[in-house]
């Protein structure tokens, strides 16, 4: 039953994910109501399909559920749109491979004992969906040419929760691999790993969505000085104008 709710936890995590890169790059066409009332229809599908525990049925589903999420809220060609989900899933599928292949190194077990360790694959998940999560982030980052340099340079210090987080969780995934948990401490374990994967995510969201406010802020500031100084122009015209004409008043008097 707990990791039934880990892996609900999961899901919503890789909807959170793509949110975040189609957010990042794509103009969003959808009121807030229905994106919402997608994500909660994508999630429910991608639960569901886990059920079935068939690695196809899940990768075909979550194609289609970014599809379904990126075309019907944000504005994109069905091309454009059959190519950005195929890079999530490139992306997450990799990932996880990139995680299973580390682990099985480091612990000097075999895949399908990996894989047989419930404990272990929820450490594993999360430290995949970590590092799916960092590459995503800087895929989007890539693409942007608006603000690119400055992004880059303001997003390395976020670096270090991401990486910091990897390290410790192949750090407890060592030492559960050596010593006995007991199920109470097994329980707070998976809550802590839980939060830790939401905390990186909430981190990098809140960080982009306080660069998007300073921007916004910024070109309105913009926008107000461009309106004074344009009024100041004009007033200067207005000023210069009526100097002429008293000027042209006092020559003919002359």
């Amino acid at each position: 039953m707990v990791y039934t709710i880990f892996y609900a936890f999961v899901f919503l995590a890789e909807i959170l994910i793509s949110l975040f890169y189609f957010e990042n790059k794509f103009e969003r066409k959808s009121s807030k109501k229905f994106l919402l009332f997608s994500v909660v229809i994508v999630y429910v599908l991608l639960y569901l399909s886990r059920l079935l525990n068939l690695t196809l049925v899940n990768l075909i589903a979550f194609f289609a559920c970014n599809f379904f999420l990126l075309y019907f809220c944000y504005f994109i060609s069905i091309k454009s749109c059959i190519f950005h989900c195929s890079i999530l899933l490139i992306f997450m599928a990799i990932t996880e491979s990139i995680v299973m292949f580390v682990s099985t190194v480091l612990f000097g077990t075999d895949l399908f004992t990996c894989l047989d360790n419930s404990l272990s694959l929820i450490i594993q998940s999360t430290i995949s969906k970590l590092l799916y999560f960092l590459i995503i982030y800087f895929v989007s980052k890539f693409s942007i040419k608006e603000h690119k340099s400055e992004s880059y340079s303001l997003s390395i210090p976020l670096l270090v929760l991401p990486t910091s987080s990897i390290l410790l969780l192949y750090a407890v995934s060592y030492a559960l691999h050596n010593f006995d948990l007991e199920q109470k401490y097994m329980y707070l374990l998976i809550i802590s790993i839980v939060l830790l994967l939401f905390s990186n995510i909430a981190v990098f969201w809140v960080y982009e969505f306080t660069l998007k406010t300073q921007r916004h802020n910024m070109k309105l500031e913009y926008e107000r000085q461009k309106e004074k100084s344009t009024a100041e122009y004009y007033d200067l015209l207005n000023e210069q104008n009526e100097n002429s004409k008293i000027v042209m008043h006092d020559i003919k008097r002359i």
